[in-house]
């Protein structure tokens, strides 16, 4: 068997066990019907053609948020890059991802949410029970991930299951799309951490080394790789234009603006 022939039994692997996890959750699918069905409104607080989306890679440092001229989906800690830099801008739509934010660091939902009353925020639907006091908000989303990659063919419906992602890139990346922007502008998307054993942001921070191995960090990335280049065919299927601006990146399926 070559390596080739081994990756594609993964994916496929992988769409499997997501087929299996759609199935064990249709009870509770079926009843955040209402809250799925909210996030109709998200295209409320779209207002341009052209969409940047900020990721905390170190490139980010080269970007100056305040000045730019359109929507934006800002990831995670942006609430500590922003406070730490100053910006007087609130983001357009704001996607907290991660496992984390919703049990250890959930202080960093509570602040932004505090601190960006006219921002749109996109939560895990997972965790829905994690933050309920939000649920009712009228700039709260949720989205759902119960599928491994997104098809050209199917457009993305977030009232429906979307993709899941191993980077919250591909999260504020899938939002994008599903809003029907024309252009996506990628800052800080570096993925730079893999080659070292700390993880590098562009905000300040005391660099932790992480605890997980190597073998796994490159599996996920090979997965976030996959989806990545899922959400290229997308774009190039739906018209929609993707740049990868940031100079260090080794995400390499988008092409590169300066």
């Amino acid at each position: 068997m070559g390596f080739e022939t081994a990756y594609k039994l993964n994916k496929n692997s992988l769409k499997f066990m997501f087929f299996v996890l759609s199935i064990c959750r249709l009870f509770s699918f079926w009843s955040y019907r209402k809250i799925r069905k909210h996030n109709l409104e998200l295209s409320k607080f779209k207002k341009s053609k052209r969409v940047v989306i900020m990721g905390l890679g170190p490139s980010a440092n080269d970007l100056d948020f305040d000045s730019i001229d359109c929507d934006t989906i800002v990831v995670n800690r942006f609430i500590r890059y922003s406070l730490q830099k100053g910006f007087k801008r609130n983001p357009t739509f704001y996607c907290f991802a991660d496992d984390a934010f919703y049990t250890t660091e959930k202080k960093f939902i509570d602040e932004s949410i505090a601190s960006f009353s006219d921002t749109a925020f996109l939560l895990n639907g997972k965790y829905i029970k994690n933050v309920k006091n939000y649920s009712k908000r009228n700039n709260v989303f949720f989205g759902f991930f119960q599928k491994a990659f997104c098809s050209p063919k199917k457009a993305l419906d977030f009232c429906k299951r979307i993709p899941m992602n191993m980077n919250v890139v591909g999260f504020a990346i899938e939002l994008a799309l599903y809003l029907g922007y024309e252009k996506i502008e990628i800052y800080g998307l570096d993925f730079t951490s893999a080659l070292t054993k700390k993880a590098i942001h562009c905000y300040s921070e005391a660099h932790v080394e992480t605890s997980e191995p190597f073998k796994l960090t490159y599996y996920y990335n090979s997965i976030a790789y996959e989806q990545f280049d899922c959400y290229k065919k997308y774009s190039i299927a739906h018209n929609v234009k993707i740049v990868n601006k940031s100079k260090i990146s080794l995400v390499d399926c988008f092409e590169f603006e300066d």
